[in-house]
Parts: C-alpha cells; sequence; structure tokens
C-alpha cells in the first residue's frame, strides 16, 4: 500500500535486527524490512515526522532510508502505518 503513495520509494529488503533494543548486544535475528524514502523530506525528518504521530511510528535508520522492521509489527498495526504515511507524506 505505501508503494501507492506520491513521494515515496519504498523496497523491501533482508536486514538483522538487534534483539532487546540493545540490552542483548550480541544477539541479531534475520529480518525483512520495509525500506522508505521520501523525495522531498530528509531521512531524519521523516523518522521524526513518524515518531511524533498521535501514535507512534517506532522505526530506525540505515543507509538514508528509513526502515519499518517486519518481525516487530503485528497485522492489525499495517493499517496504522499507512495512515501516518498517508498523512504525513501527501
Amino acid at each position: 500500500k505505501l508503494r501507492k503513495l506520491k513521494n515515496l520509494e519504498v523496497r523491501i529488503i533482508r536486514d538483522m535486527s538487534q534483539c532487546g533494543g540493545g540490552s542483548l548486544p550480541n544477539l541479531y535475528l534475520p529480518t525483512y524490512c520495509v525500506a522508505v524514502k521520501h523525495k522531498h523530506l530528509s531521512v531524519n525528518k521523516l523518522h521524526e515526522l513518524l515518531r511524533s504521530a498521535e501514535i507512534p511510528v517506532i522505526c530506525r535508520i540505515k543507509d538514508d532510508y528509513l526502515l519499518i522492521d517486519t518481525r516487530t509489527v503485528l497485522a492489525d498495526d499495517y493499517k496504522h502505518i499507512f495512515t501516518v504515511f498517508d498523512t504525513i507524506v501527501q
């Protein structure tokens, strides 16, 4: 659905995610991420807007892309994520 929004570049990538938010510094799990880049907003600004949404969308930055780690997203979260992106990228 994110690919339908104008001004976004969206890719699916393989990555590794750290477990425990840093409490397990040597444990990484393979994952797939939705990598997003906005055509006009910096990745830092996009990150800030997502985190400051009424219900924040938590993600990370890597290689100038915003990564949404699908390992940490519940099925019910996808609609909210799309709604937040739809609101801020238009």
